[in-house]
């Protein structure tokens, strides 16, 4: 089969790898199909999940956005929304496809994560042929991106699929650049520039993408290779200054959304000595779990001292180790010194120095800097004259990717049900009260709140100052048949937090159960200015309102949590008591009607319709 050439030679600076070397071939389909494939029969067990209960209900589950699915409307809201204090336009249109697609089946959008990330893989083995024209490496670096357990938390949790779906622009770009490099063009340039900033709409971990450049420029285009190195330097800087301005925009947008949105912990709540001691052990974390990809976690919490200066000092060891290694092998192997920076460099985003979450480090991070890693350790491994013989290579890396594959369909196992993501948790992890929550809220969401008490009970211990666990202690305890308990404690909870939403709802909404009217009124009245979007909070407070003969108060309630939450059945059924009480039988009959529309088999718009007579036309 001939060759054909992608693109025209490389420009005489190019330097360092032949045009014969770096274009791609037919034959380059193939591999890249056959790992695309592979990948997907290892991952297709993340299809038989469920949503989960952390991070899933945001996007997709409880987000009534969403589960509108994609229209014109919602398309104009991906943009500007923020969800989870982030944004993340393209990802939230990516969500609001598979609801139009898929429903709230959670296999349809398992099923689109597992195929961009199977995508991904077979566009990073082509962008590496193009980069490098070493097949056999490029294969080696795909597979073990693509098998690794530690891409399992990416893959499998829907929530993440900003992951999958920037890292399917990151290997876009990096294949425009080798096209660009070879002759730079702007045409060659706007195709990088519009991967460059999708990716940075899907997730702004991406803004790391120029300074990768840089480093591919060194090794392997060779770009920095010549005469006169400053005055070169200096132009392949500059013609990376439109991707810096996106990356610089992106990073201080993500700032501001982040600390609007409350979820950057200030210095406060974790000082800055805690944060460079956790960054410089995440490093060492994340090597070590490389090479032994076990006891993997959704969640890992801040470590204790003792462990703390132990994991900063191993990860001192071994980043001070690596670098030393990285700097007497520059010239011998010049992919191991890149290969590493880029690790490092792609991680400095999450590492924890602005830290974002309370969690010690995420396995979600590794998808894009790990590539830099395994092209480090691939490419050492060519000089190893034991794995020189090609054979000897092919088996060696068979039986990696074998392993790894092993270990990622046991890792996709744990993500089968929040109840066995957190059950596995609590198991591999210590002192992790974000586990014990969210297992707890899992085991009262199936119908045991008495199982669940102790692990609210241990996540308040561990985390007091978490209102959260505190409120789903309390709602638990009164679903186990102890109402006087879960009052005192919620009341408890909004003596020290006196702004948590669920607790005010709660016991405004136990208030006016118990007539107790008044109080009803100013919690439900607080829960809504808090969070306006709580249809169900404005329709308690329309209940109470109505109550105390306020009925235009009660309307105004009820119309808003409509605004709020177009599908909730109880606004639709308490504006048709609202309509009966002032003796408009017809609008009535609408409003209930309405209630049966947004859920159906609704008992008590049923029998209002049946037992008033509004049922016929």
């Amino acid at each position: 089969m001939g060759r054909v050439v992608i693109g025209p030679a490389l420009s005489p600076y190019d330097g360092r790898m032949n045009a014969e070397d770096r274009t791609l071939h037919r034959r380059d389909t193939g591999p890249a199909l056959a790992i695309a494939g592979l990948t997907f029969l290892v991952f297709v067990r993340a299809v038989t999940g469920e949503f989960v209960n952390f991070d899933d209900n945001i996007y997709i589950t409880q987000n009534i956005t969403v589960q509108e699915g994609l229209n014109a409307r919602t398309a104009a809201w991906a943009w500007t929304a923020v969800v989870g204090a982030q944004r993340y336009p393209l990802t939230l249109l990516s969500h609001l496809l598979d609801v139009r697609l898929f429903g709230l089946n959670p296999a349809g959008h398992h099923a689109t994560s597992v195929l961009l990330h199977a995508a991904n893989a077979a566009l990073l083995y082509l962008a590496l042929v193009r980069l490098t024209g070493r097949r056999g490496a490029a294969m080696a670096v795909s597979l073990l991106f693509a098998l690794h357990p530690l891409r399992v938390e990416s893959v499998a949790w829907v929530a993440e699929r900003k992951d999958v779906l920037s890292g399917l622009f990151w290997m876009l770009a990096l294949l425009a650049y080798a096209h660009y490099a070879e002759r730079p063009s702007l045409a060659r340039y706007v195709p990088l520039i519009l991967a460059a900033a999708a990716g940075l709409l899907c997730k702004p971990m991406v803004v790391t993408l120029p300074c990768v450049l840089l480093l591919l420029d060194a090794w392997p285009l060779g770009r920095f290779d010549g005469p006169n190195l400053p005055r070169r330097a200096a132009r392949l800087a500059a013609e990376k200054l439109p991707l810096f301005a996106l990356s610089l925009a992106a990073a201080w947008l993500t700032v501001v959304t982040q600390s609007r949105g409350g979820a950057v912990v200030g210095l406060d709540a974790t000082p800055l000595t805690v944060r460079i001691l956790n960054a410089i052990g995440a490093y060492g974390v994340y090597l070590r779990q490389t090479f032994l990809p076990i006891r993997l976690a959704i969640f890992y919490p801040m470590p204790d001292s003792p462990w703390l200066y132990t994991n900063a000092a191993a990860g001192a060891a071994l980043l001070a180790g690596i670098s030393w290694a990285a700097y007497r092998l520059r010239k011998r192997v010049p992919a191991f010194g890149i290969g590493w920076l880029w690790y490092l460099g792609a991680l400095a985003p999450v590492i924890g120095l602005v830290q974002v979450g309370t969690q010690a480090h995420a396995n979600r991070y590794t998808y894009l800097p790990q590539i830099g890693f395994l092209i480090a350790l691939v490419w050492l491994a060519r000089e190893w004259p034991a794995l020189q013989r090609r054979r000897a290579g092919a088996i060696a890396a068979g039986v990696l990717c074998a392993a790894l594959a092993a270990l990622t369909w046991i890792q996709l196992g744990h993500w089968r049900s929040s109840e066995t993501l957190f059950a596995h948790a609590l198991r591999v992890t210590s002192h992790n009260a974000r586990a014990h929550d969210y297992y707890g809220q899992a085991l009262a969401a199936q119908g045991s709140p008495a199982s669940a008490i102790p692990h609210f009970e241990a996540s308040i211990r561990l985390e007091p100052g978490n209102p959260q666990p505190r409120h789903n202690l309390a709602v638990s305890l009164a679903d186990s048949g102890d109402p006087a308990t879960a009052e005192n404690l919620a009341r408890q909870t909004l003596a020290l937090f006196p702004d948590h939403v669920g607790s005010l709802f709660w016991l405004g909404s136990r208030a006016l159960v118990e007539g107790r009217l008044n109080e009803a009124v100013g919690r439900l009245a607080r829960a809504v200015a808090l969070a306006p979007e709580r249809a169900d909070a404005r329709v308690n407070l329309g209940i109470c309102y109505g109550k105390l003969g306020r009925p235009q108060d009660a309307e105004a309630q009820l119309l808003a949590a409509l605004a709020a939450n177009p599908h909730y059945a109880p606004a639709y059924l308490n504006l048709g008591v609202l309509a009966l009480e002032r003796g408009d039988r017809e609008t009535a009959r609408r409003y209930f009607t309405q209630a049966l529309a947004a859920q159906p088999g609704d008992v008590a718009a049923q029998t209002a319709l049946d037992q008033l007579g509004l049922s016929g036309p």
